[in-house]
């Protein structure tokens, strides 16, 4: 493979492969914007982290690729991306991951929905459905659970804690 020619600061220029790796500052802002991440973070590893492990397992060098790819091999890990591109639009460092490159985005989604029917029986992994809603509407004082909804129209649920703020005087 020929060696990359230098910049004029005499750094050598990214190889396609490598193109938008290096740039990530680690600052989170894609995990902290990612609703896969915001419902399971402490099972879903996050764009950073994943964009990080993907930079090391491509890299020849690396000796360690069986143990990373061992460590994604899980239904939360790596699957519960679901290409809502938060973390493109976030990232301070414009790091495009897939949007540079609009045929993956649509290679993923159809794969998402050609694999529908594999997923369970590959990974016994299942989808897990729930009830928007489902109750009598009542004060929020008097409510265990609320459903929340955030600015990019995703819902969630969230646990009412009632106690007292301070001492009565």
């Amino acid at each position: 493979m020929p060696c990359p020619q230098p910049h004029g600061d005499g750094r050598p220029r990214p190889l396609p492969w490598q193109d938008g790796l290096y740039e990530c500052i680690l600052c989170a802002c894609c995990s902290t914007s990612c609703p896969s991440y915001w419902w399971n973070g402490d099972k879903y590893l996050g764009p950073a982290v994943l964009m990080q492990a993907y930079r090391w397992m491509i890299d020849s060098r690396d000796d360690f690729t069986e143990e990373r790819l061992a460590q994604l091999q899980d239904p939360f890990s790596l699957y519960r991306c679901h290409t809502i591109m938060n973390c493109t639009r976030t990232c301070p460092k414009e790091v495009a991951g897939y949007r540079r490159r609009p045929w993956r985005v649509l290679l993923c989604r159809v794969c998402s929905v050609l694999s529908a029917g594999l997923l369970p029986l590959l990974f016994r992994w299942r989808p897990s459905l729930e009830v928007q809603a489902k109750g009598d509407a009542c004060a929020p004082r008097r409510a265990d659970w609320v459903i929340v909804r955030d600015r990019f129209g995703q819902s969630f649920t969230a646990e009412v804690l009632t106690e007292p703020l301070g001492e009565a005087g």
